[in-house]
């Protein structure tokens, strides 16, 4: 039978120090017989500190690490945002571009409807035949033409 503990012991000095103690009982010749062993533990509790405070830095930089990976991914999202609204504005931007470089056109081309409008009216009290002059009256009516 073993038994383990860990208790304070004392050096020459008077200073104490952590160590562990096992107890082991043998029986020898019919008498009972114990072996105490005693470590002391300095080391191993340094170790143990150590190996705790490398686990809480592991534990921070793991945190920094979520941290980074998400601002990566919100500036992931955002340079997809800034992509999609550029196409956007391009697929807008080529329509009106094409409207706006053919207004110059379009407004000579009315130019010269108008012109070309304003000589039929004039020419339109010269038609004596009635049919006619009704018909054109009639289609400006239509049309609404003023």
């Amino acid at each position: 039978m073993e038994s383990r503990s860990e208790v304070a012991g004392k050096r020459k000095d008077g200073s104490e120090f952590p160590a562990g103690a096992s107890v082991s009982k043998q029986n020898i010749a019919g008498h009972p017989m114990y072996t105490v062993i005693m470590r002391e533990m300095t080391l191993q509790r340094a170790a143990e500190k150590a190996l705790i405070n490398e686990k809480e830095e592991q534990a921070a930089l793991i945190k920094q690490l979520q941290e980074a990976q998400a601002q990566l991914l919100q500036s992931e999202k955002m340079a997809s945002i800034g992509q999609l609204a550029a196409g956007v504005a391009h697929e807008i931007n080529n329509p009106v571009g094409y409207i706006t470089s053919n207004i110059g056109a379009l407004r000579n081309y009315l130019n010269d409807l108008f012109k070309m409008l304003q000589l039929y009216e004039q020419c339109e009290q010269m038609i004596s035949d009635d049919a006619s002059a009704d018909e054109i009256i009639r289609l400006k009516k239509e049309l609404d033409l003023d």
